[in-house]
């Protein structure tokens, strides 16, 4: 692998956590591979604990280095990207995370982001979090062409530190797809020192058009998780206050691009996310969804 060359003396581990069953012939190619690259290699089944968190979570207890990289399976590396992660941590020793950025995400249109930072859904800027407690959408990194310090990191592609994420845990609703999981490991680990976003870690991220779980499940997660991990952090008042201004725009604009969508292809999975969020906000308005304690120190 190219990778190898450019990296001849990392210790590396290739962990596969499988909710499914990885094909035989597919295992035995990966093998192969990574037995010629060096790359020492480990298969985990888990389908009695399904859920990419429930995945994070084993693959900390099974790691044997004292970094951890997870990345997507939909998402394709540089051959340059783990030296220039090696390098990046090398530089900053004090890091307890560092993520990169997505190469294939679109570019929003000024018109559009000024309505999001408005309505709270965008930070003033990069690596901060809005009012409303939301991180800069990935079509913003794509312009950044220095690291900078960040509050959070993205799922596709992350590294921290094992040690920082020594206390993980489940949360409740975090099963299944996990919405919001990334914002977890980040706030947890942030406890141990700071993260950084490397705009030279770039992948290309070969987004699935659907997650495993139902749309209207996923569309209840992306209004419930990020509640739960505002009160969980201990955020400012303000950002739980800017929830009421964020959370119904973010399910209008939402609902808007459901209808769009619908109106040209006949889709209704937006239709259906759009469903899910109004029927979280309905719990949340009746009590009906319990808040969790605090049980880290603020970030």
């Amino acid at each position: 692998m190219t990778a190898r060359r450019l990296a001849p003396d990392l210790l590396l581990e290739f962990l596969v956590i499988d909710d499914g069953a990885l094909a035989d012939d597919l295992r035995r190619s990966l093998m192969a591979r990574l037995d010629a690259a060096a790359i020492s290699w480990r298969y985990f089944n888990k389908r009695d604990r399904p859920g990419l968190l429930q995945s994070r979570i084993r693959a900390i207890e099974f790691a044997a280095h004292d970094w951890i990289l997870f990345v997507d399976d939909d998402v394709e590396l540089a051959p340059s990207y783990l030296a220039q992660l090696r390098a990046a941590i090398a530089a900053r020793p004090h890091l307890a995370g560092i993520g990169g950025v997505d190469g294939l995400i679109a570019k929003r249109s000024k018109w559009a982001l000024a309505l999001c930072l408005l309505l709270g859904l965008e930070p003033l800027r990069p690596g901060r979090l809005s009012y409303a407690g939301f991180p800069c959408s990935m079509s913003r990194l794509g312009k950044v062409r220095r690291s900078f310090l960040s509050e959070r990191v993205y799922g596709c592609n992350m590294a921290f530190r094992r040690s920082a994420l020594a206390n993980i845990r489940m949360l409740p609703g975090f099963q299944g797809y996990s919405l919001g999981e990334d914002a977890y490991l980040s706030f947890l680990a942030k406890t141990s020192g700071p993260l950084l976003i490397d705009p030279e870690l770039m992948v290309k991220h070969n987004r699935s058009p659907a997650a495993r779980d139902s749309d209207f499940d996923v569309g209840r997660m992306s209004i419930l998780n990020h509640r739960l991990l505002m009160q969980l952090y201990g955020r400012p008042r303000w950002n739980i206050a800017g929830l009421s201004i964020a959370l119904p725009a973010l399910v209008v604009l939402g609902a808007a691009k459901a209808l769009s969508r619908y109106g040209r292809s006949g889709d209704r999975g937006g239709l259906d996310f759009t469903h899910g969020q109004l029927s979280a906000i309905r719990s949340l308005l009746r009590g009906q969804v319990a808040g969790a304690e605090p049980s880290h120190s603020q970030p």
